[in-house]
């Protein structure tokens, strides 16, 4: 059974990366990742253009959903929700597509899913290694803790808004194939390990900048 390595969160710029789809695969390849889920935020265009030019890499489809809870992230998934759904809704739709459910980054505060709702909504995995969490070390061992009295799956992702990001937190997924399917139950299985490292200072300050311009534009409209 191959061990995959695929960074299972990553942007593009068909939502709030800085980078295009081929930088992004091309950033991909440099870094030896057998695959990428891409998670643009409310859209799969990012992945459709991907999945064209995927090559020898394995491309997941996926979404960051924003719901009034915090963001959840849903693979498998190839038509996306309407915006601005409740965390139940949008749990709800996932379910009935067949995706897997993650929780990205759940210690970050504002976008982070808090433990009372998580144990209510029951998702597939926690991601425990996101490489733009600040204190990167300390935030890994918030959501280690927090997976573990779960009983949940682990994963990492760089959560990549730049192609100069992608493949700094990964997931080893034991996989039975190198099928998106295959991949997708191993994650539900349970056969995963987080590894990886924070991005550097640049890019997470510039991942920042965006995430606040963000919310003030939402203030704003």
């Amino acid at each position: 059974m191959p061990k995959l390595k695929i960074d299972l969160h990553v942007h593009t710029d068909y939502s709030d990366s800085t980078s295009s789809v081929e930088l992004v695969l091309e950033a991909a390849r440099k870094r030896n990742l057998d695959g990428i889920a891409i998670t643009d935020h409310e859209t799969t265009a990012g992945y459709i253009h991907a999945s064209k030019m995927a090559a020898n890499l394995i491309i997941i489809p996926g979404v960051e959903i924003e719901t009034d809870s915090g963001h959840i992230l849903v693979l498998g998934i190839n038509n996306p929700p309407s915006k601005c759904l409740s965390v139940a809704n949008a749990i709800d739709y996932s379910r009935k597509e067949g995706a897997v459910i993650i929780i990205p980054h759940p210690s970050l505060p504002f976008i982070g899913v808090k433990e009372e709702v998580i144990r209510h909504i029951k998702p597939d995995a926690i991601e425990t290694h996101n490489s733009k969490a600040p204190f990167f070390r300390y935030f890994v061992g918030q959501n280690t803790r927090l997976a573990n009295s779960l009983g949940l799956p682990k994963t990492g992702g760089s959560d990549a808004h730049s192609h100069n990001s992608v493949g700094d937190a990964y997931t080893i997924v034991d996989a039975d194939s190198r099928s998106v399917e295959a991949v997708l139950e191993s994650i539900r299985r349970g056969r995963t390990q987080p590894e990886g490292e924070a991005s550097s200072l640049k890019e997470n300050l510039m991942t920042m900048r965006a995430f606040m311009r963000n919310i003030y534009q939402g203030l704003s409209t």
